[in-house]
């Protein structure tokens, strides 16, 4: 029975027994490296998952920030907007009050000296601001001067809308503003008041024989 059994003999156990020890040690430093391994890549590994924190967290508040801003610019654009609609509302609204008063052409006509023709022009050319208000404020509207020669004379025909409601109350006025007076001594003596103009004025009335809007 025992010839059937192999018995391991003394050097040969000490020999495979060291090599099973050898084979442990090896095998117990790959563990370790291994170990060693995963901290450093757990380390590496948290690094990078702060530094992409910041990143992001940067980038965030970069996003944010430009929205911020974009919605500061659209308050500021809406405020504007606001602005001009209501300025333009305001303009419409006296354009309507003006509309719907009661609107008189007038025209009138007149003779220019041939001496003064040129200086009348220039005058006209650069009115007075002042005078120019006045008419405005004694409610005169859309006002033009033309100028013709017939049968070589010279002559000045006038026009504008009256939209105010006393013509001899704003007429008056115009009369009475220093300025609209030192205006008038410049320019009377260009003009030759026509014979048949009415006792007071210094145009004469020409009536209206046709109208369209």
């Amino acid at each position: 029975m025992l010839n059937n059994v192999s018995v391991c003999r003394p050097e040969l156990c000490a020999a495979i027994g060291n090599r099973v020890r050898h084979w442990e040690h090896g095998i117990n430093g790959r563990f370790r490296k291994l170990d060693e391994g995963t901290h450093v890549m757990k380390t590496k590994l948290r690094r990078w998952l702060h530094v992409g924190l910041f990143v992001g967290l940067g980038f965030g508040l970069g996003l944010l920030w430009n929205q911020i801003a974009a919605d500061r610019q659209a308050q500021g654009s809406l405020a504007e907007m606001k602005v001009v609609l209501c300025s333009q509302a305001a303009s419409e609204k006296s354009g309507s009050k003006e509309s719907d008063s009661k609107v008189t052409g007038i025209g009138q006509v007149i003779g220019l000296r041939p001496e003064k023709k040129d200086y009348y022009i220039e005058l006209h050319a650069n009115t007075w601001p002042s005078v120019l208000k006045r008419i405005r404020d004694s409610n005169i509207r859309n006002y033009s001067i033309y100028l013709a020669e017939l049968e070589g004379k010279l002559y000045l025909f006038s026009y504008f809308e009256y939209v105010g409601e006393d013509f001899a109350g704003d007429m008056a006025r115009i009369a009475a503003d220093p300025e609209t007076q030192r205006w008038w001594k410049e320019t009377d003596p260009c003009q030759i008041r026509l014979p048949a103009t009415p006792e007071g004025n210094w145009w004469m009335p020409i009536p209206e024989v046709f109208h369209t809007d």
